[in-house]
């Protein structure tokens, strides 16, 4: 099942192209799928401060492994499951990172090995100076 949760209580306009924002939700939402299990759970849940929108992505999935939290960011990294096999290209979360730095925020892992995992990622929002 998938649950959004949106505690952003006004419409904020943020600085960033929707398109790429778009893909950048879809590319974490096609990790959580594909890691979590058939009673697994995915959370969206939306916050924000004065300056930005803070969108987190959370699975029950196997969680990732403090030492590879950095480098799923990187271009062609990928995570090997309990086989020893690595599922995906390993540009999906790389994509994802160029597109958020590139709109002028940030994105991150946290993670407990063995309980899920949650990404953050956010986007400032537009100033009206009035």
């Amino acid at each position: 099942p998938l649950a959004v949760h949106n505690k952003v209580l006004k419409k904020s306009k943020v600085v960033g192209n929707k398109e790429k924002t778009g893909q950048v939700i879809r590319n974490i939402l096609d990790n959580a799928i594909r890691y979590i299990n058939k009673s697994g759970h995915i959370t969206i849940t939306i916050t924000e401060t004065d300056d930005y929108i803070k969108v987190g992505i959370t699975d029950t999935g196997p969680g990732i492994k403090p030492g590879e939290q950095k480098k799923i960011f990187e271009k062609f990294y990928r995570i090997r499951d309990e086989k020893n096999r690595s599922i995906g290209s390993g540009l999906g979360l790389s994509i994802a990172s160029n597109i958020i730095k590139s709109q002028g925020g940030q994105i991150w892992v946290e993670s407990k090995y063995g309980e899920g995992a949650t990404f953050y990622f956010t986007l400032l929002k537009e100033i009206h100076n009035e």
